[in-house]
Order: structure tokens, then sequence, then C-alpha cells
């Protein structure tokens, strides 16, 4: 049977949706802090954001 197999693309495109809302940052934060991150900590993030799509990409 197939139907193990869909389950599995559904959830892991569920998954993928999970990380990207985990790793994106809630709209009304961006309203209410005035503070910039620091070039290095925004660099972090790029190089997170570039880690899990990687992981993401070779998990397919």
């Amino acid at each position: 049977m197939d139907t193990d197999e869909e389950n599995t693309i559904v959830s892991s495109q569920q998954l993928m949706k999970l990380i990207l809302l985990i790793s994106a940052p809630p709209e009304h934060s961006k309203e209410r802090t005035v503070q910039h991150p620091s070039p290095s900590a925004k660099l972090q993030q790029v190089n997170d954001r570039k880690a899990t799509n990687n992981a993401l990409r070779r998990q397919f």
C-alpha cells in the first residue's frame, strides 16, 4: 500500500512549514523592538537558515 508513503510526504511538508514558522520572527515583534540585530547576529541568522534549508534539501 502507498498510504504510508503518502502520509510521510504530507507530514514532511507540514514539518517544513512548521520549521519555517518557527524560524521566522513573529510579525508583532518587529513593531515593538527598535533594536536592530548586530551584523554578526544577522549573519548567524542567515547561516542558520541556509543550514536548515540544506538539511531539508538533503532529506528529500
